[in-house]
C-alpha cells in the first residue's frame, strides 16, 4: 500500500510478484477484469478505496501472526509502515496497534486470539526504512 496517494498494487503486479512469485488468484482477477472491461482489475495500481463486492470466492481470514510472518517480505513495498499497520487495524476492529512516540516500534495485537507481534524499524538519514526487527508472540 502506498500512503500518498492511498493505492494498492494487485498481486499480479511485477512489483509484488518479484517478491512473492506468481499468484494464480490475482491472475484470475486480472483476466476477469480484461474480459469484462473493469479497469479496477486491469490497472496495476488502484485507489485504496476500491470496494469489491459479489465475489464468488470467499476471502480467507487474516491473523495477526500471518501478518507478522509475511511483513518482512512486503515491507519494502510500503511507503509508510505506521500508516499501513493502522489501515490493518481499521479493517480488523478487534486488533490494536501501539506505536512508540518515535514511530520506530509497532505492536500489532489481536487480544481475542492472543496473538501479537512487535516490529522495530530502523531508518536512514533520508527517513527510508533500512532495517526491521520482528518478534512474534502469542
Amino acid at each position: 500500500m502506498a500512503a500518498r496517494p492511498a493505492t494498492l498494487l494487485w498481486g499480479w503486479s511485477p512489483q509484488v510478484a518479484e517478491f512473492v512469485g506468481p499468484d494464480p488468484l490475482a491472475a484470475q482477477l486480472r483476466a476477469f477484469g480484461e474480459q469484462n472491461g473493469l479497469q479496477q482489475f486491469v490497472a496495476e495500481e488502484v485507489p485504496y478505496v476500491l470496494r469489491v463486492a459479489g465475489l464468488s470466492v470467499p476471502l480467507p481470514p487474516v491473523t495477526v501472526t500471518e501478518v507478522g510472518i509475511r511483513l518482512p517480505r512486503f515491507v519494502g513495498l510500503l511507503d509508510d509502515l505506521a500508516w499501513s499497520l493502522d489501515g490493518l487495524t481499521r479493517l480488523n476492529p478487534a486488533w490494536t496497534l501501539t506505536v512508540t512516540d518515535d514511530r520506530r516500534t509497532f505492536t500489532l495485537a489481536d487480544p481475542a486470539a492472543q496473538q501479537h507481534f512487535t516490529a522495530t524499524a530502523d531508518y536512514d538519514d533520508l527517513n527510508r526504512l533500512s532495517g526491521l526487527k520482528m518478534r512474534l508472540g502469542g
